[in-house]
C-alpha cells in the first residue's frame, strides 16, 4: 500500500468521526451565495454603460462557547466574471481562476449578559436609516440594552485609524442609538456620532 494511499485512508477516518461530533456541537454555519447580471446606463454616452455579472459567496461560523458566549467568524469571497481578484493575485472570475479572495467580513466575540448584548471585535455596524450616518464594518466594542419589548438603546466604540502607533494621531468613534417599535410595521430611532481626530502632536 502506498503512503500516499495510507494518508487518504487516515483523513476519510478523521471526517467520519469529526462530522458526527461537530453535528452534536454548538457550531452553527449560515450564509448565502448570490449571482446577478448588472446593466445600466449612467450617461446618453455609450462609453459610461455598465454591464457585469456578480458573484458572492459568503459564510458566517458562529460556535457558541456557552449559552452566553459565542465567537463569530464571517467570511467573503467575490468572484466577479471576467475580473481578476480583489488582492490582484489570480484569475478570481477570470479564465484560470485561482486566485487570493477569501476575506474576512466579520471577526467577534459576543457575551450576553442579562439583558444586555456586548459585541467585541470585527462588526457591521450602522446608524440612521438605510445607513445615513454610517453603515460599515468596524473594529470596536457595542453594548445593547432591551430596555423593553419595544426599546433598546446600543452604544459603541470604535477605532477608525490608529495612525501611527507612537503618535496620537488616531481617529477615535463614539457612537449611541435607540430603537423604538411605536407600532406594526412602524419604528422610529435617534443616533448620535462622535469622531475624534486626535492631534498629531506624538506622546
Amino acid at each position: 500500500m502506498s503512503k500516499f494511499l495510507k494518508v487518504m485512508i487516515v483523513l476519510l477516518a478523521i471526517a467520519a468521526v469529526a462530522t458526527p461530533a461537530m453535528a452534536d456541537s454548538n457550531m452553527k454555519l449560515n450564509g448565502y451565495f448570490r449571482t446577478q447580471m448588472i446593466t445600466q446606463q449612467l450617461s446618453p454616452s455609450a462609453a459610461d454603460d455598465v454591464t457585469m455579472v456578480d458573484q458572492r459567496l459568503r459564510f458566517k461560523l458562529t460556535y457558541g462557547v456557552n449559552d452566553n458566549i459565542s465567537i463569530v467568524h464571517y467570511t467573503e469571497v467575490d468572484t466577479p466574471w471576467g475580473q481578476v481578484s480583489k488582492g490582484g493575485i489570480g484569475g478570481g472570475g477570470k479564465a484560470g481562476g485561482d486566485g487570493v479572495n477569501i476575506e474576512t467580513k466579520n471577526a467577534y466575540v459576543q457575551i450576553m449578559a442579562a439583558d444586555t448584548k456586548f459585541i467585541v471585535g470585527l462588526q457591521g455596524f450602522t446608524l440612521g436609516f438605510d445607513y445615513a450616518i454610517i453603515g460599515n464594518d468596524i473594529a470596536g466594542l457595542t453594548a445593547t440594552k432591551k430596555i423593553s419589548d419595544a426599546a433598546s438603546l446600543t452604544v459603541g466604540y470604535f477605532k477608525g485609524d490608529n495612525g501611527v502607533a507612537t503618535a496620537t494621531d488616531d481617529m477615535d468613534i463614539y457612537a449611541a442609538k435607540l430603537n423604538l417599535s411605536v407600532a406594526e410595521g412602524t419604528k422610529l430611532g435617534a443616533g448620535l456620532l462622535f469622531v475624534d481626530m486626535n492631534a498629531n502632536d506624538g506622546i
